[in-house]
């Protein structure tokens, strides 16, 4: 029988590190023992957009990860717990978004809906914090975008400001004592 997989998303420091553990992209970790969310294991998020309830968005790495062995999930969440987990590839903001976008239009499909006799109102609330997050997350980004083209903006005032005051203290005096 084939292992079971789960593709997730997984958040870390700047140094690609989570809870003093170093990770690399393409590498794979095993940990024997019993696993437990919350508890033991290697954690990631089967929703992209729950890895920014565990890490800031803007100071953060993301990668997509796939768990195998002993799998535990955390009832009310997309939280994914395992004794196995393979670093695939490094995401970067952009990519979390996008992918969360997806992952929330999947789910709530009205077609994935209707197949799911297990669902319950609290996965149904789940999807929609998580829908609510998604606009939030959207707002903020096309906040930072906005400060940013501020920040550029007074940057290039600045360079003019200095520009001018460059000419005029220094170049217009010597033009005027060189005519003279």
């Amino acid at each position: 029988m084939e292992e079971k997989k789960i593709i997730a998303y997984k958040g870390f420091d700047k140094n690609l590190k989570c809870r003093d553990f170093q990770y690399e992209v393409g590498k794979e970790y095993e940990m024997d023992g019993d696993i437990k969310c919350c508890e033991r294991g290697f954690h990631a998020c089967e929703s992209p957009l729950e890895v920014f309830d565990y890490y800031d968005m803007l100071n953060s790495r993301f990668a997509e990860v796939e768990h195998s062995g002993e799998i535990d999930k955390e009832e009310n969440t997309t939280k994914v717990c395992s004794s196995k987990i393979k670093v695939k590839a490094e995401l970067k903001l952009a990519d979390i978004i996008n992918l969360g976008v997806e992952w929330i239009k999947d789910v709530t499909s009205p077609v994935k809906l209707k197949k799911e006799t297990d669902l319950n109102d609290n996965v149904t609330l789940l999807r929609l914090v998580q829908a609510v997050t998604l606009l939030r997350l959207v707002q903020v980004v096309t906040l930072l975008r906005l400060v940013q083209a501020v920040t550029l903006l007074r940057l290039r005032v600045q360079v003019i400001t200095l520009s001018l005051w460059l000419l005029v203290t220094i170049l217009l005096p010597k033009l005027r004592l060189e005519a003279g």
